[in-house]
Order: structure tokens, then C-alpha cells, then sequence
């Protein structure tokens, strides 16, 4: 008798962990949605990412491209060398494009401005991808940069040409 209650005990705790588990999944995906939705309509730039994202949210494949030292982007100089170290990377995720979110999906992209380093005006613009975790911030699987710099003759031609 006391067996049959331990295992019905032990198959309902089974049935529901397993039943649990869609639901998990559901809202992983739900918060890494409302993280970027967050990051994207509240974050005022790219020197204020510090307050939402962090090294250790960088995917294993990323960390093995980006050191910590060469994830800072805290002031103009900073900025300028990680947009261009980003864009250097010849690195894209390989990953299923549906279970992602990146922060050019929701409509408003502040993570680009214009700085000024030495003289010359650049714009630089980052996207971050997301890839949701259970129990965990949402996790960085894609990092895209460009840096553009306004004063190369092709800028000149091709305002002076339009």
C-alpha cells in the first residue's frame, strides 16, 4: 500500500515537471522578449548598455571572439574601439532565427549616434541578438557593429552627388 502511494505520489510529480516544462519554455521566450522590448525603449545609447547587459551574457562562441577587456563601451573612445572590434568579427549565428530577438526587431534602435574621436565624426551603430534561457538573463548569441566615418571622400561624393 505504501508503495502504491510513493509511486502514485512520484508519477504525479513526474507528470506535472514534464507538463511544467512547456510552460517554462513559454515564458523564457516571453521574458527575453520583454528584455529586449526594455533595452530597446529605455536604453539611451550605447553607454548605457552597462545597465542591461554584461560579459557574462555573451554565448560560449562569443566569448571565445570577445575578451573581457574588449567588452567596454562605457565612454566615446571606448565606443568607437568596441564598434569597430565587433565589426571586425567575422562571426554570425548559426542558430534557429525564430527563437531569437534582436534589438533592430522592435522598431526603435538607439544603439547608434554619432561620436566624434580625434577630430572625425563617425556614426556607429550596434545590434545585439538575444537567444531566451530558462531561469536566466536572456542570452547574447549575435553581436553586429558598424562604424561610419563621415569624413572619407565617399561621403563627400556621395552627398554632393544626391
Amino acid at each position: 500500500m505504501r508503495t502504491k502511494k510513493a509511486l502514485l505520489k512520484c508519477g504525479i510529480a513526474l507528470l506535472l515537471a514534464v507538463l511544467s516544462i512547456p510552460f517554462l519554455y513559454f515564458a523564457s521566450k516571453q521574458l527575453c522578449y520583454h528584455f529586449v522590448e526594455e533595452l530597446d525603449y529605455n536604453c539611451k545609447g550605447i553607454g548605457d548598455l552597462n545597465n542591461y547587459i554584461d560579459y557574462d551574457m555573451l554565448s560560449s562562441d562569443l566569448k571565445e571572439l570577445i575578451s573581457e577587456d574588449d567588452f567596454v563601451f562605457s565612454n566615446t573612445e571606448e565606443k568607437y574601439r568596441f564598434c569597430g572590434f565587433i565589426s571586425d568579427i567575422d562571426y554570425e549565428y548559426e542558430g534557429n532565427p525564430n527563437n531569437v530577438y534582436s534589438t533592430d526587431q522592435i522598431g526603435r534602435n538607439d544603439l547608434a549616434q554619432r561620436i566624434t574621436v580625434d577630430g572625425k565624426q563617425y556614426l556607429i551603430s550596434v545590434t545585439i541578438v538575444f537567444k531566451p534561457r530558462l531561469f536566466f538573463k536572456p542570452k547574447i548569441v549575435d553581436l553586429d557593429a558598424s562604424v561610419f566615418d563621415f569624413g572619407t571622400p565617399d561621403w563627400k561624393d556621395i552627398v554632393a552627388n544626391s
